[in-house]
């Protein structure tokens, strides 16, 4: 994933991680993203069978937390 401001300018620093779980259920399977520089962040999934995912994205810089969900068909 890559992260900018509203100036289009990479946000370096970030700790990033994602979680992975089945919609109504905690996410599980936990990664930290690696920052690979110029705002890039990367990490590598394997989803274990098919179905609805839910993403759970945590950014944390500075004292700040967000959390972006994001539900996901795989076939």
């Amino acid at each position: 994933m890559m992260l900018s401001d509203n100036q289009s300018k990479p946000i370096e620093d970030v700790a990033v991680s994602l979680g992975l779980g089945r919609p109504g259920q905690p996410a599980s399977s936990l990664r930290k993203l690696v920052s690979t520089g110029g705002g890039r962040y990367l990490t590598q999934v394997k989803l274990e069978g098919g179905g609805e995912w839910l993403a759970v994205l945590t950014l944390e810089q500075a004292g700040e937390h967000v959390v972006i969900e994001h539900e996901m068909g795989h076939r």
